[in-house]
């Protein structure tokens, strides 16, 4: 069988010369519009008749709702060969005349830059030989073999019904035509209706088998509202073509099927056909994925994120703000290398329902649900203009206060006969197969379709049923699966409020409660769904409705207080942070008593002040000495699944309380292998090094010493190839600096640094500040699952935590600022100390009055807060967890580690 016509595929690209916006879903009258004003326009000034009507836009960006300067834009089009020449002579001109009033316009908003054929794939002239069946042939023989197949809409089919099934509500082939299974062979109705010139019998054996569709409008013309239609969505064809069949079914996907061809209706793709394919498939140059994964659009993502447990990793969502950058541009290189397609990581929980039992909840990573709330922001929008009126959830500007005001107005002018009610664990028995169907139809070519289609049946595959709760997509998904309820609803003439999967259906007198109730059931039983017995309720005029936690009557809504039940997810966080999310307290000498009060942790304070911090802001309780506290907050404590560290007031770990249920990590054997890794290790000490001079030169500076050899050797750090080289810039920028120290400690005598044993006042006091800094930051890695021994700069041997001393390295300077403190306000003195002679030299030694002022000023300088680059302010006690976190962020995410800088 030959085609009657020929035609040619072309595929354009344009540029956008000034914003478009409020573009409805789907483009194709809009882009017809612009091609048959500059055909008849090309044609009257040539004395051409017009063939505008014989030329087919197909719009592939469906979606879309707007454009940026700047932007491209990508545009099937086929046109019969009898038109080649004048649209030839259209394209020419394209951009030297000003055409059309609407969103595309020639010179105003979009400018021609090429014109591809997608038979050669070059540029398109109307010489080019138009398509034939030969160019068909590889997939014609393909689906000949195929016993199953798909038809994937790539705009709406409009396929008119036979007469003998047309209604008054049911003039073209829609979901129920094709899918109820109650029409006889509904697929013949498909292949007799295919263009360009072919005539199939309608006695064809093929079946349709399963599949989703539903119904969109295209708006088109200057009046409000008004529109044509068609099924979107994919069909399951189960039987093997005939040739003849075959033939017709791959050309279709060229020419299309059904009425309203120059609007762009009709066109579909056989996906199983893909790898047979000689001709170019329409791709977009716009994408909803490209505007959801970019660095603005994860940022804005992340920053609109709330606090949840971590998944699997352990990164919380304190851990990726810090990271920042870094991280986003790992997560959109991720996105960007393929579609999912291994095991997704998630972390089970199971928590309490109200009504008994438990909901399970799957914790993605920080980085899905980074992207996934990108892809949500970014898909809502777009979805906004195809959900009913009826639906209420989930939706910008509106609430379940809205809900109630719709439904007393509904009450109000007599809509009084329904039914109130909830499905059934919707959320769990969403067909993901099916809403795959409906994402792909609607949004034909798109990656974010493909990516949410790949995701939805990984999960799947993974024993996941539905659309999990909590996730940031679940809620534009699930108001898209009911969205043909909502329609249905519609249709019969009843009225729907509808809040997730709590809903009222109201009717006028005439219909009975019962009528309703079938309706909503055979309905819902076409998706899958079902109603909850004990939440299904019949609506009476005159009768108060609880609904949403609101009792609403036709003349008032008063609240009820909360629901008994609220809609399984109103999409805020379900966990209280986790415990690492939150910042550590530390319970110390300048504590006067603590206790548990409520939801919070009350630290009485030296200055008769108190503080009451919110148990779930704690990450980890850390007792220093004899620190007072009732032993309810112990016990509090070990509830909330907060750990408990136990120091001396010397920072040496002597214990800890934990959870039987609280995690525990272990990162010594990623620790180890990063380790291993020379370039890394080199990398890592380049930073603390260089911030530790950094930091040496900054507090110089403070006190009016201004050192340019220090900026010098910081430099020069960056350079270095070696540890041993580096070890060396680092001495010689320490013997500067201490050199310039020494001048600042009067009345005490300093002339360089003395380890073991110290030779004097300063080097005592600094020994001592490095000490508790070293011991303090060896129980924070320790806790947060790292061997305090396994050293990146410092040589490992013995007991000596090495890694602390890395880390101290950056934070030395604390220790230095605390000394030159203690000095200058005169809190010690010469008499705090004494000294003797030891062999080859003199030790000193600090007493119990210079010790005591050391800690207490210690203390205090550790709880004190400031503000770091780039960051939120917190205490110095605060910042040894996050530089411990930072640097977990390194070893675990390979997020660079950056070290304290002070300005």
């Amino acid at each position: 069988m030959l085609p009657v016509e020929s035609f040619h595929l072309l595929s354009f690209r344009f540029s956008v010369l000034a914003p478009i916006r409020r573009l409805p879903h789907f483009h194709g009258p809009q882009w017809m519009g612009l091609f048959r004003n500059l055909i008849n326009f090309v044609g009257a000034a040539d004395g051409i008749d017009s063939l505008s009507s014989s030329v087919w836009v197909q719009p592939i960006e469906t979606g879309i709702l707007s454009y940026d300067e700047g932007d491209t834009i990508s545009l099937g089009l086929v046109v019969p060969s009898s038109g080649a020449q004048l649209l030839q002579d259209v394209l020419e001109r394209f951009n030297a005349v000003t055409v059309g009033k609407g969103h595309f316009q020639t010179g105003i908003t979009v400018k021609l830059e090429s014109a591809i054929s997608r038979l050669t794939a070059k540029q398109w002239s109307a010489a080019d030989p138009p398509l034939s069946l030969e160019d068909l042939t590889p997939e014609i023989e393909r689906l000949c073999q195929l016993d199953t197949f798909s038809i994937e809409t790539l705009s709406p089919l409009r396929i008119p019904r036979p007469e003998g099934l047309k209604g008054e509500q049911h003039r073209y082939c829609d979901a129920e035509y094709f899918l109820s299974g109650t029409t006889e062979k509904p697929f013949a109705r498909f292949l007799e209706k295919v263009r360009g010139g072919h005539a199939v019998s309608a006695n064809s054996d093929l079946l349709i088998t399963g599949g989703a569709m539903t119904w969109l409008d295209v708006s088109y013309g200057d009046a409000r509202g008004k529109t044509v239609g068609g099924v979107t969505g994919i069909l399951t064809v189960s039987g093997r073509p005939s040739r003849g069949e075959a033939e017709c079914l791959v050309w279709g996907q060229y020419v299309g099927v059904g009425k309203n061809a120059a609007f762009g209706l009709g066109f579909y793709r056989i996906p199983q056909l893909e790898t047979a394919l000689r001709i170019t498939p329409l791709t977009r140059a716009t994408t909803l994925f490209g505007r959801a994964v970019n660095l603005q659009a994860l940022t804005d993502s992340l920053g609109s994120l709330s606090d949840s447990s971590p998944g699997p990793d352990g990164m919380s969502l304190t851990d990726a703000r810090a990271a920042g950058p870094p991280l986003l541009r790992k997560i959109l290189d991720n996105a960007c290398s393929g579609l999912p397609v291994g095991p997704i990581p998630l972390k089970p929980y199971a928590i309490p329902k109200a009504s008994g039992g438990y909901r399970a909840i799957h914790i993605q990573n920080i980085g899905e649900r980074i992207l996934h709330r990108a892809f949500a922001n970014t898909l809502s929008p777009s979805l906004e203009g195809l959900l009913s009126s009826s639906a209420y959830a989930y939706r910008r500007g509106l609430s379940r206060k809205n809900a109630a005001r719709t439904l007393q107005g509904l009450l109000a002018e007599e809509h009084s006969l329904g039914i109130k009610a909830d499905i059934a664990t919707f959320f769990d028995s969403v067909n993901t197969s099916d809403l795959c169907a409906l994402l792909l139809g609607m949004y034909p070519a798109e990656p974010l379709a493909f990516f949410l289609s790949a995701w939805l049946h990984t999960i799947a595959r993974q024993g996941i049923s539905g659309l999990p709760q909590g996730w940031s997509l679940s809620p534009p998904l699930s108001n898209l699966y009911l969205e043909r309820f909502d329609r249905t609803m519609d249709r019969h003439g009843f009225r729907l409020v509808r809040f997730a999967d709590d809903f009222v259906v109201l009717c006028r007198g005439g219909v009975s409660s019962d009528t309703v109730l079938r309706a909503v059931e055979s309905s819902l039983a076409e998706l899958g769904l079902s109603l909850r017995p004990d939440k299904t309720s019949e609506v009476v005029g005159g009768t108060q409705v609880s609904f949403l936690g609101y009792l609403v009557s036709a003349e008032e809504i008063r609240e009820a207080g909360r629901p008994d039940e609220p809609p399984e997810e109103v999409w805020l966080p379900v966990f209280r942070p986790d415990w690492q999310n939150g910042l550590p307290v530390y319970l110390t000498s300048i504590c006067r008593g603590a206790y548990s009060s409520g939801p919070s942790l009350v630290v009485n304070k030296t200055d008769e002040n108190s503080e009451s911090i919110p148990w779930n802001r704690i990450s980890r309780l850390v007792v220093v000495g004899r620190s007072s506290f009732s032993g309810g907050v112990m016990y509090r404590a070990v509830r909330e699944e907060i750990p408990v560290t136990f120091i001396d007031v010397m920072g040496r770990t002597r214990g800890r309380l934990t959870a039987t249920s609280g995690d525990i990590f272990d990162h010594t054997p990623v620790q180890t292998e990063k380790c291993a890794d020379r370039d890394w290790v080199l990398d890592v000490s380049r930073r603390l090094v260089a911030a530790k001079i950094h930091n040496a030169y900054v507090l110089l500076r403070r006190n009016d010493k201004v050192v340019h050899e220090l900026k010098d050797l910081e430099a020069q750090v960056t350079q270095v190839s070696s540890l041993e080289s580096l070890r060396g810039v680092e001495g010689t920028a320490a013997r500067i600096y201490f050199e310039y120290f020494g001048g600042l400690v009067a009345p005490f005598e300093f002339t360089g640094r003395v380890y073991r044993p110290p030779d004097g006042p300063v080097n005592v006091l600094l020994s001592f500040g490095y000490t508790l800094l070293y011991n303090r930051l060896t129980a924070v890695l320790a806790d947060k699952g790292f061997n305090p021994r396994k050293g990146i700069f410092h040589r490992e041997h013995g007991r000596h935590a090495a890694l602390a001393s890395d880390l101290l390295e950056p934070l030395r300077h604390l220790a230095d600022r605390i000394v030159l403190s203690l000095i200058h306000l005169g809190e010690v003195t010469p008499d705090d100390f004494a000294s003797q002679d030891a062999g080859a030299g003199t030790t000193c030694r600090m007493n119990g009055k210079g010790f005591r002022t050391f800690i207490n000023r210690y203390e205090w300088t550790m709880a004190s807060n400031f503000t770091p680059r780039k960051g939120q302010k917190t205490s110095y006690n605060g910042w040894l967890d996050e530089t411990v976190d930072a640097f977990k962020r390194d070893v675990l995410y390979n997020i660079p580690y950056e070290p304290l800088r002070i300005d």
